[in-house]
């Protein structure tokens, strides 16, 4: 087993333009999130020391997602780095410690997943030797699928798997309100949009219940049936 040194290791940012994340991913007040969820990202990637490449949709190439992590990732490696941690910027709570432990214990037989709460991950880190393209390009991304079928990757290649601590991303409204109410965070955004959501709430909750409580009104159905589900 190579031990790699810190310095043969490369962060890869994947980020879109606050503009481009809106035409993706419909969430009140979007554009403010996003900005704020980037800007913290890179001072958390910053504060690893390790250096770092940061893709927008202006650096990224290929038709699909598969494509664009892949070649990213490949041109990374042809720059001479031997170890890379990928990483979005829709994880509040990712820290500094996740990718210096990340970076630590990449080996060319062990490699280092950050699962996310929706079946896909927020952190992904492997060696060169270990990646794939066909494979990694052809993943089922974006989907519940992701994570069953990298482990069973992993496992096939009898590479080892070091799992951080699964985390929560923002991908709908319903996550930033989830993030809020069940997480501290440092993320003054986030904070506000978690509040602005909550009173949101609670006056759809106050207008269900005048309307059950008013005979003359015609029954009101919500999504999936109760106004507690209004950000699913």
């Amino acid at each position: 087993m190579k031990i790699m040194k810190p310095e043969h290791t490369a962060i890869v940012f994947f980020a879109h333009s606050s503009e481009e994340e809106l035409k993706h991913k419909k969430i009140h007040n979007g554009s403010l999130l996003f900005h704020s969820l980037t800007q913290k990202t890179l001072k958390t990637i910053k504060k690893s020391g390790l250096p770092y490449f940061h893709f927008t949709e202006h650096e990224q190439r290929g038709n699909s997602f598969g494509e664009r992590f892949t070649n990213a990732v490949q041109s990374v490696f042809n720059l001479g780095y031997e170890r890379v941690i990928t990483i979005g910027n829709d994880t509040p709570h990712l820290t500094t410690k996740h990718l210096v432990t990340a970076a630590s214990n990449i080996t060319d037989m062990k490699s280092v997943f950050g699962a996310s709460t929706d079946g896909g991950f927020y952190l992904m880190g492997f060696h060169k030797t270990q990646f794939q393209t066909d494979f990694f390009k052809n993943l089922p991304w974006q989907t519940t699928q992701l994570q069953r079928q990298v482990y069973s990757w992993a496992s096939k290649e009898n590479i080892e798997i070091l799992k951080l601590k699964v985390l929560r991303d923002i991908d709908v409204e319903k996550d930033v309100f989830t993030i809020g109410s069940l997480y501290s965070t440092n993320t003054s955004i986030i904070n506000a949009l978690f509040v602005e959501l909550l009173q949101i709430q609670k006056k759809v909750i106050t207008i269900y219940i005048s309307l059950k409580t008013n005979n003359s009104s015609p029954e009101i159905y919500f999504n999936k049936g109760s106004p507690s589900f209004q950000f699913s």
